[in-house]
């Protein structure tokens, strides 16, 4: 009686193996090894290159990620499921910003999908996917121009999807102009204060900064703007020139290097520009987006 339950425990066990677990393998997507991950084969290398460059350039531009994977068949589950699990799977997109895309494309099966991520939604919209698939890729892959189909694609999505970044690019780009338009000037002449003998430098800087901004206050009526300002800005010059040079001389005295006039590293070192694919950004998909075939 033993020996037939275990016999048939080991039929069921290899039953379930035969039937179930070749689809859950093969569903199962890897872990992406860069922005264009074609499991199918039907890219040539240098095809799989330009897309590659083309979506980093882009995501380094605009902080938009866009992934593209090719399987060879979906194994019986559907296109948006299959496209979703690998969306979060993957995690594409900024975390918080949710600004991914993935292209998802089956073969054998002839179906593809647009996942939008939630913060590209607007920009990528769901009428919009659809229009790129039926219009823009779908006319290729029936020619089984795969690469024609998916570079189209995803310069059109580009295109879609720049109007997310622009507005907040611009902010960010004057708000690093004023900043630097600000430092730079102070940076260079607190070097220069540390450096000089007198103390009586930084006092006369401070009293030409208030006069000139002072000059501000006369205009509109206000004299006594212009007095004060001269006043207080020329003991704070006063005070820094003595606080700095005093630092320098304690500095140098010792055999430190300063750094006020430092090159290589320190305030303006080289960053590495590393082009290895360290995944994606930990984004989120709302299930937006669209599917068709071909």
């Amino acid at each position: 009686m033993l020996n037939q339950i275990r016999k048939f425990a080991l039929l069921t066990f290899l039953t379930f193996l035969f039937f179930f677990a070749p689809r859950i393998y093969a569903n199962h997507i890897p872990a992406p090894t860069g922005y264009v991950n074609d499991f199918a084969g039907v890219l040539t290398a240098d095809q799989k290159n330009n897309l590659e460059n083309s979506l980093r350039t882009f995501e380094q531009k605009s902080s938009n990620e866009i992934a593209i994977a090719l399987v060879q068949s979906l194994n019986g589950d559907s296109i948006e499921n299959f496209t979703l699990k690998t969306f979060e799977e993957w995690k594409i997109g900024k975390k918080g910003k949710d600004n991914g895309v993935l292209f998802l494309a089956s073969i054998n099966d002839r179906k593809m999908r647009i996942e939008v991520g939630y913060g590209a939604e607007p920009y990528l919209t769901d009428g919009e996917a659809g229009t790129i698939i039926r219009d823009v890729i779908a006319p290729k892959f029936r020619q089984q121009d795969y690469y024609g189909g998916i570079n189209a694609g995803v310069g059109t999505m580009e295109k879609e999807l720049s109007g997310s970044s622009t507005s907040a690019q611009e902010t960010s780009n004057s708000m690093a102009y004023g900043f630097w338009f600000i430092a730079v000037p102070f940076i260079y002449g607190a070097s220069f204060m540390a450096r000089s003998k007198s103390i009586w430098l930084g006092g006369l800087i401070g009293v030409a900064t208030g006069s000139i901004i002072g000059i501000l206050g006369l205009v509109i009526g206000k004299w006594t703007v212009s007095i004060t300002l001269m006043i207080i800005l020329g003991l704070l010059g006063l005070l820094l020139d003595w606080i700095l040079s005093r630092t320098y001389k304690k500095l140098s005295g010792g055999g430190h290097k300063t750094g006020w006039w430092s090159t290589g590293g320190g305030f303006w070192g080289s960053r590495g520009s590393g082009v290895g694919f360290g995944g994606f950004g930990g984004g989120s998909s709302g299930g937006g987006g669209s599917s068709g075939g071909w």
